[in-house]
Order: structure tokens, then sequence, then C-alpha cells
């Protein structure tokens, strides 16, 4: 077998350009930071990777020759991208890593674009990466080890705050309706007439759907089959415009004002839940600031 050729380094490659460029062994040498033999050590181990002379030296300096033309722009390249690779690494080691946040939808657009708007424990901005999906699969995230915090809904009679987490603000499933619709005469409407009526709802894997099936099917009733299944609020309030018909929400996703649409309760059943931060089990101490600060940026109006 022949023996392993010798790879040409980096750093003997610099040495090259440098030399070549300013025409000196000495002037390279002090630009790089070396001595002159360190330099001419390294023009020495390129040339004996090459197999062939790569400058001309003289009293006057140092000149490629014919293989050191042909080698020069190569070279320079190879310098240039490991110069700027050099550089990368640096940036790697003083950039932040972002903190991952796991919300669902109705939080998402409640409370955390503030909270990361303001967000700066160290009076700077910290880089957030937001992922929105349903509080069950929000859970699976924290727990799993894929988010740093969640942002999620979960039953009222659940103590979360034993295992390290933190409440955010007390919320309702509601019914949504337009000011023509029949319903908007009512100071709360009849679970048995909520339940007969199709509805725009959430998708069957949202808590807001499912604290809605498990409260009618505690007095024995079942949603009729739904109008539409979206996966947002925002979704749930264009339909609801769009459509006429009645739609299901958070009570802090609706602003009546601004969204031209009414709030009612249902009455007979239990619908109220609570908003908490999850902070993951390994996360680092910027995950419990910002579940603290999520806290003080959730003070909605009850």
């Amino acid at each position: 077998m022949p023996p392993v050729r010798a790879s040409a380094t980096i750093s003997d490659l610099r040495a090259f350009v440098h030399a070549v460029d300013l025409g000196s062994v000495g002037r390279a040498a002090t630009r790089l930071g070396l001595t002159q033999p360190s330099l001419s050590k390294r023009l020495r181990s390129l040339e004996d990777v090459a197999g062939v002379r790569l400058l001309h030296r003289s009293a006057a300096g140092v000149d490629p020759t014919a293989a050191g033309r042909r080698l020069l722009p190569d070279a320079r390249r190879l310098v240039a991208q490991a110069d700027v690779v050099d550089a990368l690494l640096g940036d790697l080691a003083e950039t932040t890593e972002p903190l991952r946040v796991s919300a669902s939808p109705a939080f998402a657009e409640l409370v955390v674009p503030a909270a990361i708007a303001s967000f700066a424990p160290d009076g700077a901005p910290r880089p957030i990466e937001l992922t929105v999906a349903n509080s069950a699969v929000v859970r699976s995230h924290v727990q799993a080890g894929r988010a740093d915090v969640g942002v999620a809904a979960a039953d009222l009679d659940e103590d979360l705050e034993r295992d390290g987490h933190v409440p955010l603000l007390e919320d309702e499933v509601v019914v949504v309706v337009s000011p023509d619709d029949p319903w908007a005469a009512l100071d709360a409407i009849p679970a048995a007439e909520l339940a007969a009526r199709p509805l725009v709802g959430r998708d069957p894997g949202a808590h807001i759907r499912t604290t809605l099936d498990r409260a009618l099917a505690g007095i024995g009733l079942t949603l009729a089959p739904p109008v539409l299944e979206v996966g947002s609020p925002a979704a749930v309030k264009a339909a609801v415009r769009a459509r006429g018909v009645p739609g299901i929400l958070s009570r802090h996703a609706v602003d009546e004002t601004r969204d031209g649409l009414l709030v009612r309760s249902v009455a007979g059943v239990e619908l109220r839940r609570r908003c908490w931060a999850l902070v993951g089990a390994g996360a680092g101490p910027a995950a419990r600031t910002f579940a603290e600060h999520l806290r003080a940026s959730a003070a909605v109006p009850e």
C-alpha cells in the first residue's frame, strides 16, 4: 500500500498567501504574529507537501514560482473561507441560545406577543423561538424537553403550581355571537340549546373543545356536528362574522368592541379553566424568569 500523502494545513496556506501578498517572509511573519523562523518552517512544510518550490527567495524578498502562481488563487479562496469560519466560530461562542416557548393558540394571541416583545432580562432582548400548538401538545413539548416554557390551559382543579409551574390567569369557555344572532338577547346560553345548535368550533384536540365536550357529557348532552372546526381564535371570529353562526372561544380572546361580536356564558355547566406557564424541568433560569414575566404580562382585566 502506498504511503498516505500529507495534506496542506490552513496555517501553511495562510503563511504562503501572506508571504506572496507582502513580498517578504519577515513582513508576513509580523502580520501573522509569528517569528520569521516559524513562518519559514510553515512555508517549507507546504513545499514538502507540494513536492516543488513555491517561492523564489532573494535579498529583495519572495516571488511565487510557476507552481506557486498556480496554487495562489485556490489558496486565497481556502484562506478566505477559513477566516469566515473562524469568525463564525467566534460568534457562536457569544450567541445566546433562543428560549423555546410553546403556546396554545388562544394564549399565543393573548399574552405571549407582549411578553416576548418586552422580555430583556439582562438589559437586551432575548431571542425566543415560538411554537403554537394545542394545550395537550404544549404539555408534551415541555415534558419531552422540546420547549423551555409552555403556555397552556388546564382544568380549574389542576394544581400545577406544586410542580413549579406559574399560574397566569383564570379563563372561561364562552359562546361568541354576532349582534344580530337570536342568542344576542340572552344573558347566558342554556346548555341544551348550545348542544343542539351546530357551531363554529375549535379542533377536537383543543382544550376549549375537550372542556366543553366533557362538561356537556356530565349532564348527558353531546355537541351537534360543527359547521366548521378551525385551529385558532382569529379563525373562529372570522367564521362567526362570515357565516352568522355562533362560535366557541376563550373569554379573553374576544374584545366585543374591537371584534364586533358579543360574548355569552353557558348556563348549567362549569366551563372555567386556568392558563399556566409551564417551566421545563431541565430548562435554565431564563425559563423561570420568562414565566414570571408572562405572569406580569397576563394582567388581563376580568
